[in-house]
């Protein structure tokens, strides 16, 4: 990796691995936002 004043310089395969990482952690807060809507839902008796 070379940093920049400006840029940073990522290799190729790390700069997949941090997309993917992105995604899972996108993935597990859409999952979790998911279950406090349908949970919030169940609580104030919308189904």
């Amino acid at each position: 990796m070379t940093i920049n004043k400006r840029f940073i310089f990522l290799p190729n395969q790390l700069e997949d691995e941090a997309i993917q990482k992105l995604n899972s952690e996108k993935s597990a807060q859409e999952t979790q936002r998911q279950q406090l809507v349908k949970q919030a839902q169940e609580q104030g008796g919308i189904e």
